[in-house]
């Protein structure tokens, strides 16, 4: 770790000593369980969607006049009219 005035500070690391296995080794299993507090994943996906609403507000708009004109002229040719055609 270096010093302001260029020196160091002694540091000795050392690895942790792992017994050896006798018998050739083996397959280690390590099972981790990761638990989360419901009300803390419902206060997650709800701050998600309050940052994103302003984008989920403007994609779904677009895709309901992508849906909406076609049928209104569809409606007009077929319905818009009708009781002057005689």
């Amino acid at each position: 770790m270096p010093l302001p005035d260029g020196r160091h500070i002694p540091v000795k690391l050392m690895e942790p000593r792992i017994p050896q296995m006798r018998g050739g080794g083996g397959n280690e299993v390590v099972t981790v369980n990761l638990q989360a507090d419901p009300s803390v994943i419902a206060e997650v996906a709800d701050q998600r969607i309050r940052t994103a609403s302003g984008t989920i507000v403007q994609v779904a708009v677009k895709q309901s006049n992508k849906q909406v004109m076609p049928t209104v002229a569809q409606y007009q040719r077929n319905t818009a009219g009708g009781d002057y055609r005689g």
